[in-house]
């Protein structure tokens, strides 16, 4: 088998650029392991100019109560597939595979200074092997490193005679920029997790409802909504608004919305009345140096929040900052619309007030 060779042309050069209006929200006050305290200013790029007011709204709900969150690094997948002559031979890789972990991993790492390779697992489907290599990757958000990581596995063992008749270097079980439960379950990304405990008296007075209210909306159309349209792994109202806004400001890879997309909102009422509001985002691609972050306003707003590059000696530690900042902007906008679902025309109203020209 012919293997793959190293491409050395240079990257096109754009055409011209397409601007993005970018807006500033905050202050927002966060408790978490990487970023704990006040964040003055936190970019929002979009098109849909009420979701900045919107958002700002769950800010200022939110700005005395210090939201909590919770930022696990999953690590980033690729999943190559290998064709073999039968079943039987390609039992056999799998049960290499499972017998030369260490062998292959160090394989995956010779290819990079900064990653390296946490799981492999192969998944049989007739003469067909699925094979997914999970990576942490630092403060990068890793496409390319495990990507590369992958390809190396795979030469490694195509040396060894094993029966591989062809591969493909992403066979969707990563899976990446596509809806899946198995990002959910076994992780890709960062999984974040945000809370707060709102009084009724700053739901009433600044979300301009009630508790019981956004307990309904929650109940009737994250949950109830969501399970007649058979939503994959998702019950929220508009994560994907917020990580798009978020993605284009800090120059993330904008089709990894679709996995950003998938998470959950909590809602309760609290013994004393108060309202309990969370979130979940179980696979959020995001990371703080690499392509699309060098340079430009991008860079600009990473500084900004504090985030940009790497910091020697804790890699990962300001992606892992980056995403604790993510959830927290989420939680706020979910909870804006929440609350804005609770009043009838409210919602309309908005949109008519700040898009039509």
């Amino acid at each position: 088998m012919t293997l793959p060779l190293t491409s050395k042309r240079q990257p096109p050069e754009p055409v011209s650029y397409t601007g993005i209006p970018t807006y500033y929200v905050g202050p927002l006050l966060l408790n978490g392991k990487y970023t704990n305290g006040l964040i003055e200013k936190i970019p929002l790029a979009t098109l849909e100019s009420t979701l900045i007011p919107s958002t700002q709204r769950g800010l200022k709900a939110i700005k005395e109560c210090r939201v909590y969150v919770d930022s696990e690094d999953r690590g980033m997948t690729r999943s190559p597939y290998l064709l073999f002559k039968n079943i039987g031979e390609a039992r056999m890789f799998c049960d290499y595979v499972a017998e030369n972990q260490d062998r292959l991993k160090q394989a995956g790492n010779s290819t990079t200074n900064y990653g390296k390779v946490k799981t492999i697992e192969t998944y049989l489907a007739g003469d067909t092997v699925h094979m997914r290599v999970n990576m942490f990757t630092g403060d990068a958000s890793g496409h390319n490193m495990v990507a590369k990581a992958s390809e190396k596995i795979v030469q490694f063992l195509i040396e060894r005679d094993l029966g591989v008749l062809d591969y493909c270097i992403s066979g969707n079980t990563c899976t990446d920029k596509k809806v899946s439960i198995i990002n959910n379950l076994l992780g890709r990304g960062r999984k974040i997790d945000a809370e707060v405990i709102i009084s009724r008296e700053i739901v009433k007075e600044v979300l301009k409802t009630t508790p019981e209210k956004m307990m309904q909306v929650y109940i009737h159309k994250d949950l109830e909504g969501s399970i007649i349209a058979g939503s994959l792994g998702s019950a929220n109202a508009h994560h994907a608004n917020l990580v798009s806004a978020l993605y284009i400001a800090t120059g993330q890879d904008i089709a990894n919305v679709v996995e950003g997309s998938q998470g959950m909102t909590r809602v309760r009422i609290t013994k004393d009345g108060s309202l309990y509001f969370g979130i979940t985002s179980p696979n959020l691609i995001i990371g703080t140096l690499g392509n699309g972050k060098e340079k430009g306003e991008q860079r600009k707003n990473l500084e900004l929040l504090n985030c940009y590059g790497s910091i020697k000696d804790k890699p990962g530690y300001n992606t892992n900052k980056l995403a604790e900042i993510f959830g927290a902007v989420i939680l706020a906008g979910e909870l804006s619309l929440t609350a804005a679902l609770t009043n009838q025309y409210e919602l309309v109203k908005a949109h008519m007030t700040y898009e039509r020209q």
